[in-house]
């Protein structure tokens, strides 16, 4: 019995399916009910591209590790991590569940000479940006707390107050 093979698929004269040495080249579209990687597989777009991922209005996208919910996007766009029902929290927008381990929590990094903080913003210009902020000084070791856009309080590093 000979066995034949196809190394591309054509459309109206143009080539939509190809047989590469590590797999297949699609050019279109792939609709698919589910799409399934192998263990370890990926989902990669050309170099430059955005990968856009769309579900149906009224759906969340979830990412998990087998039953297990590390990320949520709902369906009005509150962002869950650790946490499948972001919108039932009072602040919602975006939530984080650290779980019941004893060190857990978010954690900003900055550089030993930079400054992290949190913002709470009412616009994207000047002090808008930041009308609210606590902000942690790696240079100095200190904490300051911002109201209105301008610094009310800070602890330096031996726990004076001003």
């Amino acid at each position: 019995m000979a066995v034949s093979t196809i190394d591309a698929l054509y459309n109206g004269g143009s080539e939509k399916v190809t047989a590469t040495s590590t797999g297949i080249s699609v050019t279109g579209t792939v609709t698919a009910t589910t799409l399934q990687t192998t263990a370890g597989g990926t989902v990669t777009t050309a170099s430059g591209n955005d990968l856009n991922i769309v579900y149906p209005a009224g759906r969340s996208l979830f990412i998990k590790e087998g039953s297990e919910t590390h990320v949520t996007v709902n369906n009005v766009g509150s962002v869950g991590i650790g946490t499948g029902s972001p919108s039932s929290y009072y602040a919602n927008h975006l939530v984080v569940d650290t779980g019941s381990n004893a060190q857990s929590g978010i954690t900003i990094v900055s550089e030993t000479n930079k400054q992290g903080m949190f913002a709470f913003a009412d616009g994207t210009s000047g002090d808008q940006r930041y009308r609210g902020a606590i902000d942690y000084n790696h240079a100095n070791d200190s904490m300051a707390f911002l109201v209105t856009g301008a610094e009310r309080m800070r602890i330096d590093s031996v726990g004076n107050l001003f």
